[in-house]
């Protein structure tokens, strides 16, 4: 049986918190357009627990409703990490240069 890479759920309407385990063996991870969120600070907790994943090259977690701070847990993710998409979510944050 081959790993499970892709964990598509986009789409799907689905809402409440996304679970904390995940597989050390994905590289694309799509959970886009659901209700995951509740604009609360502790909603980008479940991030943390990728940190294991080291062959992550896409996370997409756009228009969920998300809020919190994307701090710098972030750089402890994949260093195969090259997209990261959170857009229509409520999330903030400040980078390198101070914006």
């Amino acid at each position: 049986m081959q790993p499970l890479t892709i964990v598509s759920v986009a789409l799907n309407y689905f809402n409440g918190s996304f679970p904390p385990s995940m597989f050390n063996t994905l590289s694309n991870l799509s959970l886009e357009f659901n209700s995951l969120g509740d604009n609360s600070t502790k909603d980008l907790e479940f991030l943390k627990s990728l940190t294991n994943c080291s062959r992550l090259q896409v996370i997409s977690i756009c228009n969920n409703n998300f809020g919190a701070k994307l701090t710098n847990f972030v750089g402890n993710l994949s260093n195969q990490l090259s997209c990261l998409y959170v857009g229509g979510n409520h999330i903030s944050g400040k980078n390198e240069y101070g914006y």
